[in-house]
């Protein structure tokens, strides 16, 4: 396990931020993709081109997984967004406590309530609403 680690670690280590002049296109095809799978797809295109997707790449994916209710899907993508450094604010936060609280996952949404504190982030009229949505 340790060795799989550290080959995602130094795989991780050899993206670079993705410049902003190919931050926007991305997101227009994030924005475009018909499914939450071709978000991710589009995710994994900007890391096969050297790329570290940012926060509002992941925001948008995220989005779109949780409109499906794709709770599952969402989770991982905000852990492999913090794991590569991104930080989730709370319109994401509120996203995922959203998209659990709807999949029946109440215990998820309000973990992911208490963690908006931990991460030093206030939440919002909306945080409260989705947890008991």
């Amino acid at each position: 396990r340790g060795s799989v680690e550290g080959l995602q670690w130094r795989y991780f280590a050899s993206l670079r931020h993705i410049p902003r002049e190919n931050a926007l296109p991305y997101m227009k095809l994030i924005k475009d993709a018909k499914s939450w799978k071709d978000g991710i797809a589009i995710l994994d295109d900007i890391e096969r081109s050297g790329f570290i997707p940012n926060a509002f790449h992941y925001s948008a994916v995220i989005s779109k997984c949780a409109k499906k209710g794709e709770w599952q899907e969402a989770l991982k993508l905000k852990k492999k967004m913090v794991g590569q450094g991104a930080k989730p604010d709370v319109v994401v936060y509120n996203t995922l406590i959203g998209a659990c609280a709807r999949g029946g996952e109440s215990d998820k949404a309000f973990k992911l309530l208490r963690e908006i504190e931990e991460q030093g982030l206030k939440p919002d009229v909306k945080s409260f609403s989705a947890a008991i949505s």
